[in-house]
């Protein structure tokens, strides 16, 4: 995540970076202000990997159907590695999400890291688990016999 957070830093100069540590991942947003609903994309991190969030994606143009989601308002993607962000067609959806707001990213400071938000509660990891047998074992606490 270190890497693709310094590639989207880097496409994003201006603004804020607005750090969020929710009950089940670590989200990282940027917006032109520090307001909580300021962000137009967002990375994720979970246990099980990354997702780049596109928070206003459904009117984004995406010919190359990159974005998953059917969502009202918002779309994403799955990171596979920090060289996606160097992808032109993930470029080309970077610059529509932050045209958005161009003016108030001009008016910006440089960009600023805030934690937003820490979770008192986090939710409980298990451990992966593969077969349907051992998933039902798992969720009623019983051995198989």
């Amino acid at each position: 995540m270190a890497q693709t957070r310094r590639k989207l830093r880097a496409r994003v100069p201006h603004g804020f970076e607005l750090l969020y540590d929710s009950y089940n991942g670590v989200g990282i947003g940027y917006g032109a202000t520090q307001s909580y609903s300021s962000p137009v994309v967002s990375l994720l991190a979970y246990p099980r990997g990354v997702t780049l969030f596109f928070l206003y994606g459904a009117t984004l143009e995406d010919p190359h159907r990159l974005l998953q989601g059917t969502g009202r308002r918002v779309r994403s993607f799955r990171v596979t590695s920090a060289d996606v962000l160097d992808d032109p067609r993930v470029g080309a959806l970077l610059e529509q999400a932050l045209h958005r707001d161009r003016a108030a990213f001009a008016a910006a400071p440089n960009l600023r890291t805030y934690v937003q938000s820490i979770a008192s509660v986090r939710k409980p990891r298990a451990s992966p688990v593969t077969s349907p047998s051992a998933r039902k074992r798992a969720r009623t606490g019983r051995k198989s016999g």
